[in-house]
């Protein structure tokens, strides 16, 4: 089995945003997987390990873009 056949949704959290990817692994959060998303092949999807703690960031990342 490779290892996208591993990866599990509930085990992981998908990001959108090149930027909050970015903020995540300067976190030190950690990255599983970077995939190309299939309706717009110039951007990409970002698959994280879900933890409580990146869940918990994310919120607080959500909430201060929504200020900006």
């Amino acid at each position: 089995m490779d290892m996208q056949s591993k990866i599990k949704i509930k085990d992981s959290v998908i990001v959108f945003k090149a930027r909050t990817a970015r903020q995540l692994l300067k976190e030190g959060f950690h990255l599983i997987d970077i995939k190309p998303l299939k309706e717009d092949t110039h951007r990409s999807l970002f698959i994280f390990e879900r933890t409580d703690e990146i869940m918990e960031r994310l919120k607080e990342i959500t909430i201060a873009q929504s200020t900006e």
